[in-house]
């Protein structure tokens, strides 16, 4: 008896995207036939990652859809032939990665300039004012080409580079601190403010670490520390050197920064690229800095100390 599209689906579905992620509980069969999908492609790239499949109509034909998080052309004719689906028409279309888009967003999620293409980072942490308003912190650069943003200018979550779009306006700039790019003028932050459209829109603390217990006092060398950024998520490292450095901003200019946290990581990299703004901790969950840069062939990242930026926006973490 012939199996149905909606039969066809359904092993799409149970070959692609359950067997790979779950193998000890659909093993057997399954995972033979992912298997031979997989060494079909040796040689080249290795199979690419499958985001979805869907069934949808054209001009009254229905036809299977496979998503792909990269373009890969194909990869639907494998995966026809090795299943025994010929009897059915299948294509591959690329989706990129499917992202959740729920809200309140936290401290850790992506965010970025809202144009496409925009720049783009990580929300850092939600601070409030004396008078109990709330904004979101996060780098000067994230919001927008350094020292270009300006009050008003439209803020994504998740950002342009990572599947945002105008649907997911989260706010918009409240105030930058200007950086200096002659390469003479002593700066302390790399930083911004974004007010919220819905105060509701982001909660308070850090995604994995959980709340900020205020601020701390001070910050020793080889101090434990802590961040979650939107690129590389949770990594630990110590702070190991009080830094003076220069820092080139492509076609800006080049900003030398005095007196910032220079952080090791316990394993590889503390911080990458999409990381630009995300809080730092210490051992007490006591906020201490702002990620902002690195210096990869050193495996070096830096932060900003934490109570210049406070006292200069006039805010506390909450």
């Amino acid at each position: 008896m012939p199996i149905s599209i909606e039969d066809a689906r359904r092993i799409l579905r149970e070959v692609l995207l359950r067997g790979p992620n779950d193998p000890e509980r659909y093993g057997g069969r399954i995972q033979e036939l992912y298997a031979v999908i997989r060494y079909s492609f040796d040689g080249r790239r290795g199979p690419p990652k499958v985001t979805g499949v869907g069934l949808t109509a054209e001009g009254g034909e229905s036809r299977l859809v496979i998503f792909l998080e990269e373009e890969f052309d194909g990869f639907a004719g494998v995966v026809r032939e090795v299943l025994g689906l010929s009897a059915f028409d299948i294509t591959e279309r690329t989706s990129g990665p499917i992202l959740p888009r729920a809200r309140p967003a936290q401290g850790g999620d992506s965010l970025g300039e809202g144009r496409a293409g925009g720049e783009s980072g990580t929300l850092g942490a939600l601070v409030k004012n004396a008078a109990g308003q709330r904004f979101i912190l996060t780098c000067n650069h994230v919001v927008g080409p350094v020292n270009r943003a300006r009050p008003g200018d439209v803020v994504w979550q998740p950002a342009a580079r990572d599947g945002g779009g105008a649907r997911d306006r989260i706010g918009t700039v409240h105030q930058i601190h200007t950086i200096d790019l002659t390469g003479a003028g002593s700066n302390h932050m790399d930083a911004a403010l974004v007010e919220p459209d819905n105060v509701g829109d982001v909660i308070d603390g850090v995604i994995v670490l959980g709340g900020i217990n205020g601020t701390a006092s001070g910050i020793a060398l080889q101090d434990p520390v802590r961040k979650y950024g939107w690129q590389t998520q949770r990594t630990d490292g110590h702070y190991m050197f009080k830094m003076d450095f220069l820092m080139p901003y492509s076609g800006h200019g080049t900003a030398l920064f005095v007196d910032q946290l220079g952080i090791v990581d316990n394993v590889g990299v503390f911080g990458q690229g999409g990381d630009s703004g995300s809080v730092v901790l210490d051992a007490k969950d006591q906020l201490v800095g702002l990620y902002f840069g690195d210096a990869a062939a050193i495996s070096m990242s830096f932060a900003n100390p934490i109570e210049p930026i406070l006292s200069h926006f006039g805010v506390s973490p909450v």
